[in-house]
């Protein structure tokens, strides 16, 4: 199906029936939708191609879909491509209420090839990105280091079972990826068993929720758990990565991840500085690269912080590995770290870097296990709460904190 223009009437499709795809939109000024005509779902089956494509286009609007390929064994595309080629910004890129799996790319992919072009007003709501091969959720550039992409928003969205793509150079698998902006959030999303097959022989390896090449990334109140690489690198919760300033990861959980809980990773191109790093709980993460710590931080990282986060760790897994640290100015306090095994604090290698300050860290043995139910707080004030209860060394096992977080309202906090 070829779209070539778009009237401001909305393109629908009859709702619960499938619809062979691709449908292909090619540039154009004229605001375009395409969405289900009732609440059930259309689909488009894609088939070993893609789903939707979308070229040098903004006013774009996509609701109420499922899409489908024929499998990421199969399928050599992505579910949704927009993508820019041109050397300009476009505006309102709106995704809401898509199901997408089956396909050997990227679930979503929103995208610039060129340095100086890009989107402004990304909105990616109620997506479910599932099966797919490279990645779940994508939003980035070519260029680096660059930020042709302004005011991204990831809400409410889940990707899982995106195992990545073998035999690759590069890192693939990861479930929510952001790149290339300025100003960007992901919040209330999960991310879980992606990156399985990584092996990527050049690069690091999959995340669950990241963001990179960027400025003022807020990463909060999302879940990451159950992911993976195959290649000793990364298969870690959440990361703040290379080129990223002036941003925030907080009131997010990471368990059960291959690595880390929470990075901050510089890859030595560009500025990597002000970011930090709070009320995070990271449960029995490093669970198969147990060399990494419940937090990471690695090159020129200048001006960080870590502070009242949660670690329980994973046997004989470290709190905070640092390695090959250039930067000035690093602080951890009153964090709080429960160990087991031979788990040590701090594990710092070749790392000349001034300015690293531990200040009010707690550091236990043999404290108990956190409340199974910590996995589904997602409240600001419900984190301060554990971390009180944390901090003082009481109540970990018991009852009392699941008390005290019953009846909560699930919602955010601008502190």
């Amino acid at each position: 199906m070829l779209i070539r223009s778009s009237r401001i009437k909305p393109t629908k499709l009859k709702s619960g029936e499938v619809h062979r795809g691709p449908i292909c939109v090619k540039a154009g000024e004229r605001p375009i939708e395409i969405r289900s005509d009732a609440e059930e779902p259309a689909t488009i089956d894609a088939g070993d191609g893609p789903g939707i494509i979308i070229s040098d286009r903004g006013e774009v609007r996509l609701r109420n879909l499922r899409i489908v390929g024929s499998g990421r064994q199969h399928n050599q595309a992505c579910g949704v491509r927009i993508e820019v080629s041109a050397k300009r910004q476009y505006r309102n890129i709106l995704i809401d209420g898509l199901d997408i799996s089956g396909f050997g790319e990227h679930g979503i992919l929103i995208h610039s090839t060129a340095e100086s072009g890009g989107f402004k007003n990304i909105r990616v709501t109620n997506v479910v990105s599932h099966h797919n091969g490279r990645s779940g959720i994508t939003i980035g550039t070519d260029a680096y280091p660059a930020t042709p992409h302004e005011d991204i928003y990831v809400g409410g969205c889940a990707a899982y079972c995106n195992p990545g793509i073998p035999g690759q150079k590069t890192h693939t698998g990861s479930g929510i990826a952001i790149d290339g902006f300025r100003r960007g959030t992901i919040e209330y999303c999960e991310a879980y068993e992606n990156g399985a097959l990584c092996d990527a022989t050049e690069s690091g390896g999959p995340v669950g929720i990241w963001a990179y090449n960027c400025d003022q990334a807020l990463l909060q109140f999302n879940k990451s758990h159950h992911n993976h690489s195959n290649n000793q690198a990364d298969g870690g919760g959440f990361d703040l990565d290379g080129g990223t300033t002036n941003s925030v990861m907080r009131y997010n959980v990471s368990w059960g991840n291959d690595g880390y809980g929470f990075q901050l990773w510089d890859f030595f191109w560009g500025e990597f500085r002000n970011n930090r790093v709070h009320h995070n709980i990271s449960l029995m993460d490093c669970l198969r690269w147990r060399n990494f710590g419940a937090f990471v931080v690695f090159g020129r990282v200048i001006n960080a912080e870590f502070y009242r986060n949660i670690a329980d760790l994973s046997a004989d897994s470290p709190a905070v590995e640092i390695e090959r640290r250039e930067g000035a100015g690093l602080r951890f306090s009153e964090n709080v770290y429960l160990a087991t095994g031979n788990s040590q604090p701090f594990s710092i290698t070749d790392s000349p870097g001034v300015g690293l300050e531990a200040i009010g860290e707690v550091f236990r043995r043999d404290a108990g296990a956190l409340d199974p139910a910590i996995p589904d707080v997602l409240n600001a004030t419900d984190f301060r709460d554990l971390y009180r209860y944390a901090r003082r060394g009481s109540g970990l096992s018991s009852a009392e904190p699941s008390r005290a977080l019953a009846g909560r309202n699930k919602s955010s906090s601008s502190t």
